[in-house]
């Protein structure tokens, strides 16, 4: 019996973080989700589906600018706290 596990990092950063498409796809192969705190500003580039930012991102803490395509934000509405 398999059993698939799912590991969950914290980010916690005062100034500019930026995802890629490749960091989430790296994140979603490891098995791994991250809690994101910012104060400063969150970048999400654009290549970045509202899919893989679903497997991948469990919570978002923004205290500042918040840039990714509007259908990735509207993806991850009920994990902005």
């Amino acid at each position: 019996m398999a059993v698939d596990s799912i590991t969950t990092r914290k980010a916690m950063v005062i100034g500019t973080l930026s995802y890629s498409r490749r960091d989430l796809e790296e994140k979603r192969d490891q098995n791994e989700m991250i809690n994101v705190k910012v104060i400063g500003m969150l970048i999400l580039t654009d290549d970045i589906t509202p899919d893989l930012a679903l497997e991948t991102i469990k919570s978002l803490t923004v205290r500042g600018v918040f840039k990714a395509p509007d259908d990735v934000k509207q993806a991850l509405e009920d994990r902005l706290h």
